[in-house]
């Protein structure tokens, strides 16, 4: 049982713990986080940055939280897939679409 547990689990378990708050939607962790290590805000870890995390989750409020931290909003995957797309990918647009966009664009992937 556990095994597939494993299996099933999303990416956000093997991350850091800046991925792990954006997909559980701890924005306060993610505060804390982001003031202790502004610069791996946009680490990748299994293909997926801490927003990602964030938007795939539908967590408003962590992804006001780490766009305001300095998130790149258009940062991508290798196929160029962002933080919006994932959202709605999922059922979360709103999560992202109500957060205005005021971080850094960035390179286009990653």
């Amino acid at each position: 049982m556990l095994a597939v547990l494993l299996l099933a689990a999303p990416a956000a378990l093997t991350g850091t713990a800046l991925h792990e708050a954006a997909a559980a939607g701890d924005a306060a962790a993610l505060r804390a986080l982001i003031a202790d290590h502004p610069s791996s805000i946009d680490d990748v870890k299994g293909g997926m940055t801490a927003l990602r995390q964030a938007a795939h989750f539908g967590h408003a409020e962590s992804v006001r939280v780490l766009i305001e931290g300095g998130a790149m909003v258009n940062l991508g995957t290798k196929r160029g897939t962002t933080a919006l797309h994932l959202a709605v990918e999922q059922g979360h647009a709103e999560a992202v679409v109500s957060t205005p966009a005021t971080s850094p664009s960035g390179p286009s992937t990653t």
